[in-house]
């Protein structure tokens, strides 16, 4: 599925560089691919988005990228993933994202950020300020925290 949406992306993106008799021809079905991928995988790429090489979608569903995010090489997506705008749309501007990152199932990134490379992003994060080079983020981790009973615990 993230391969499917990745070919449907890139034909998207020949179809923007084509001249206009010939890109209101091919858009048709790229506007189909991407409905298809959006439904039926939960992907949604749209071919605004500059993403590098051998970018890598490890499972489908969930998965929202920003309208202009740019997105470096060897990158790493898992589901639940979601790159969104904050509280202020600037239009052109998004996420961006490095080489070599990684990103943990769940994670949300908030505004227009910037992730450097070879980051790897744990999984449920919520990254809302810049990121620099060869880092890890992970939440922190739960507290257990005991019933409130009118029983003692019984050992």
């Amino acid at each position: 599925a993230g391969l499917q949406a990745l070919w449907i992306h890139r034909f998207g993106v020949y179809v923007q560089s084509r001249r206009r008799p010939i890109r209101m021809l091919l858009k048709p079905l790229y506007l189909l691919g991407y409905i298809f991928c959006r439904n039926v995988y939960g992907v949604e790429l749209e071919h605004t988005v500059q993403v590098g090489r051998r970018l890598q979608i490890g499972h489908q569903h969930g998965i929202v990228i920003h309208k202009w995010a740019r997105i470096g090489d060897d990158c790493i997506i898992r589901q639940g993933v979601t790159m969104g705008i904050g509280t202020t749309w600037v239009p052109h501007e998004g996420p961006v994202i490095g080489n070599g990152v990684s990103f943990g199932v769940g994670c949300v990134i908030v505004g227009n950020v910037s992730i450097g490379d070879k980051v790897n992003v744990g999984p449920n994060c919520v990254v809302m300020t810049d990121i620099p080079a060869n880092r890890t983020v992970f939440v922190p981790p739960p507290r257990v925290l005991p019933n409130k009973s009118s029983e003692p615990a019984a050992d």
